[in-house]
């Protein structure tokens, strides 16, 4: 197991990577079908025209059956061996050996068997944000030259090796997908290399710092810290990946948690509190608490002696009642690694509440988890754990924390675990991703006063990501009449048509229906049906997003009584109006750029020399003059939402609006966890009525008997 006492770079995660680990990646694109393994190298200037067949590895492990109909080239012992390379002069950091079967087509020759050896310069890039945050990483793989016996074949067998080489290039070089932090931003990561020692093989670093606030204001990071050179390789011999981090980083997640939660009050003012709210998120909401402080680590053991091996979330607060004084609360959340018997990571969530007064106050801890999942950053795996756990319980709450899955923006240090690394992304499927990963399968995992840390194996498996922006659109009926299945709108099905029939070992696909559009009563393109059985199965896998949240948009009421809800699904819904507010700021900045742009340009010189006392360059006009007009157009765009914008919503609502059940019909989805209607509450009668009524509360605008009426069916006015 790690040497705990090596960690000493002083950043907050160290990742370890093993040669070995470098060639499941390649693998794992092999599985993708986003490295061919038969290559075309022809050059007719040079007289060049050969096949080159890669053979795959006989040793590498899967933990999936691969798709029994994708065909790769006979494996072959020591294909894909890999060793890190230090010191070369041309920058290569890796060597790779294939084995591979060379035709020349010009003189009918053939060779099999022949290894190439591949000098690879590694390198990490990443997507930077407007904070100078790292996100989306990618390893750069970039053929430097071939080993030097690999050149002397070629050139006994009389092939150009300059072309050779530039060929091979053109199709070998590629970003490989990195997933050091499940895709988040990290405020920075680095990779250097080391050699190894009795104990220790030869690894590649990746030494991360988290983006950690340091405060509530938008600025407040912790700032940049850790020292490379000082990092100690504690890879040791027989291990493809070794993760720790110091035991500092525990105090520093508590005050980033803490500083993520706070709300600025009054807006502008500098000043930050910790409202607990009736509504997560919303600080228009009532408040309804105060949450005091956050802290993360291991847990005591017994008597305070050692550690339990749980990682501890300990939230703090108090709630607000009417008496005296106001009970305070510990939310204590508790991750326990478990390992299953193919060494991969799990964890068992386990949550409760220390109140200082008796009674239940579950409704605490489900608001108290709200607010969490509310605030940005709180990374993807947390959220997934969490609501997996079902810590929120309301159906409506975890609808509305799944729709804003795709929304989390900074790393928590649960997506930086390197035990599933994402090096290849597949559509094979409308509804879903596939990540296909290198995953460690692990001996132990452990939590202790010195940090986190474990080390394991490398294996090859693929875990599905729901597509975000698929929405239900509609259902499907049955000769009786009962829904049997539901049709999904997917924005981009038109674009991923060729992902939708391409085969490779890792093809993750289910069964589902492009419907046509020349029977869809709409005409639409865009829409899959699923059964009900489909749905289930899907929901139950990760492989549809799940319970999708709907907002009711119309009744339709006979003899006093709400018969059908015509819904709209809250992600659409906030497309229109984000659609709309575009085209209007569009429309507005063309208009003033035209009717204003030649004045606002001479203003701006004038002020920018008076600022700077010089001459203004040309793009530093441009800028100011669009932040000039940027600002006009956030005054006529506070003048349009409150005039003609919610008509304009209305209107464009009412063009998409299509689903629309009986309350009971809409209750049994929401059961089975597929949709949740906001807002509105299910009572079901003791003779078998089912209906749904307006949360209490002293809004009226939003219930159900105040939507406008609907004659079934629905006619859109289009």
């Amino acid at each position: 197991m790690i040497d705990q006492s090596l960690v000493q770079s002083g950043f907050d995660i160290e990742v370890l990577l093993s040669a070995r680990y470098l060639s499941y990646a390649l693998l794992a694109q092999v599985e993708a079908g986003q490295l061919p393994l038969e290559l075309d190298v022809v050059d007719a200037n040079a007289g060049l025209d050969a096949h080159i067949t890669i053979h795959p590895p006989t040793d590498y492990r899967r933990l999936y059956a691969p798709e029994p109909t994708a065909v790769l080239p006979r494996a072959v012992d020591g294909s894909f061996a890999t060793e890190l390379v230090l010191g070369d002069p041309d920058g290569a950091n890796l060597q790779l050996s294939v084995v591979t079967d060379i035709v020349d087509n010009l003189s009918g020759q053939r060779r099999d068997d022949v290894t190439i050896g591949l000098m690879l310069a590694i390198g990490l890039t990443a997507d930077v944000d407007e904070r100078g945050f790292e996100s989306n990483h990618r390893l750069s793989i970039s053929l430097v030259k071939l080993d030097p016996l690999t050149q002397l074949a070629l050139a006994f067998a009389g092939l150009p090796l300059d072309q050779v080489t530039a060929q091979i290039k053109a199709q070998l070089d590629r970003t490989v997908a990195f997933g050091v932090a499940d895709g988040q931003a990290v405020q920075r990561a680095v990779l250097r290399s080391h050699d190894g020692d009795a104990q220790h093989q030869p690894a590649f670093g990746v030494y991360i710092n988290l983006a950690l606030k340091l405060g509530a204001e938008a600025t407040a990071f912790v700032p940049d810290r850790g020292d490379v050179a000082a990092a100690v390789n504690f890879l040791e011999s027989g291990r493809d990946v070794a993760f720790a981090t110091p035991a500092s980083l525990f105090a520093r997640l508590g005050d980033d948690f803490s500083a993520r939660m706070a709300e600025e009050d009054p807006v502008g003012s500098g000043t930050f509190r910790h409202p607990l709210r009736e509504v997560p998120g919303d600080p228009t909401s009532k408040e309804i608490g105060t949450l005091t402080s956050v802290t993360i680590g291991p847990e005591p053991g017994p008597n305070g002696v050692g550690t339990t091996g749980r990682l501890v979330i300990d939230i703090a607060g108090e709630y607000s009642i009417d008496l005296l004084p106001d009970p305070s609360f510990h939310l204590y959340i508790k991750l326990r690694p478990v390992i299953d018997a193919n060494g991969l990571l799990t964890w068992d969530v386990e949550s409760s509440v220390d109140v200082d007064l008796l009674g239940s106050l579950l409704a605490v801890l489900v608001i108290v988890i709200g607010t969490v999942l509310a605030g940005p950053g709180v990374g993807a795996t947390l959220f997934l754990l969490l609501l997996g756990a079902d810590l929120i319980v309301d159906a409506v709450a975890s609808a509305a924390v799944a729709d804003r899955l795709d929304q989390l923006a900074d790393a928590s240090f649960l997506d930086a675990l390197p035990h599933r690394v994402t090096v290849a992304t597949r559509r094979w499927d409308p509804l879903y991703v596939t990540q296909h990963q290198v995953v460690g399968a692990l001996d132990r995992f452990d939590i202790n006063a010195l940090g986190l840390a474990f080390d394991g194996a490398a294996v090859l498996d693929k875990t599905p990501a729901p597509v975000t922006h698929a929405v239900i659109r509609d259902e499907e009926r049955d000769i009786t009449g009962a829904v049997c299945g539901l049709r999904y709108r997917v924005r981009d099905l038109a674009a991923i048509a060729a992902e939708l029939t391409a085969i490779a070992p890792g093809t993750d696909r289910l069964p589902f229906v492009a419907v046509d559009p020349t029977t869809d009563i709409r005409g639409e393109t865009n829409l899959v049906a699923l059964n009900l059985d489909q749905v289930h199965d899907r929901i139950d896998t990760r492989r549809l997003i799940a319970p999708i949240l709907c907002v009711p948009e119309r009744i339709h009421l006979e003899n006093h009584t709400i018969r059908q809800l015509l819904v709209l699904t809250k992600r659409e819904r906030d497309e229109l109006h984000d659609a709309l507010i575009d085209e209007f700021r569009t429309r507005a900045a063309a208009r003033i750029s035209a009717d204003q742009g030649v004045n606002l340009a001479q203003e701006q010189t004038e002020r920018l020399r008076t600022e700077l006392g010089r001459e203004p360059t040309p793009p530093e006009v441009d800028d100011a003059v669009n932040a000039h007009i940027s600002m006009l157009v956030d005054d006529e765009q506070v003048a349009y939402e409150a005039g003609g914008f919610p008509a304009d919503l209305t209107e464009a609502i009412a063009e998409v609006l299509r689903l629309d059940l009986v309350p009971h019909e809409f209750a049994t989805l929401q059961g089975d966890g597929v949709l949740a209607i906001a807002g509105k509450e299910i009572i079901r009668m003791r003779r078998g009525t089912v209906y749904y009524r307006d949360r209490p509360d002293f809004y009226f605008a939003d219930n159900l008997l105040a939507l406008p009426r609907y004659p079934v069916p629905y006619a859109p006015a289009i």
